[in-house]
């Protein structure tokens, strides 16, 4: 999505959570431009509705 603030790549939702590392467990979003964010040192959010990890380099919208 093309906005201004990080949102769930699979469900929309913005109540995300910040994860320090990535967990072998949950489905971590296999997409290049989050692969590229995360070398770039993005932050590793985690959507508990669809239990996904994604990084990304946009703010929370609170």
């Amino acid at each position: 999505m093309l906005s201004l603030h990080v949102c769930c790549p699979r469900c929309g939702t913005r109540d995300l959570r910040i994860f320090s590392k990535i967990d072998r467990i949950e489905g971590l979003y296999n997409n290049p431009i989050s692969r590229i964010q995360q070398l770039f040192g993005a932050t590793l959010w985690y959507c508990p509705w669809c239990r996904l990890q994604f990084f990304d380099c946009r703010k929370l919208s609170r």
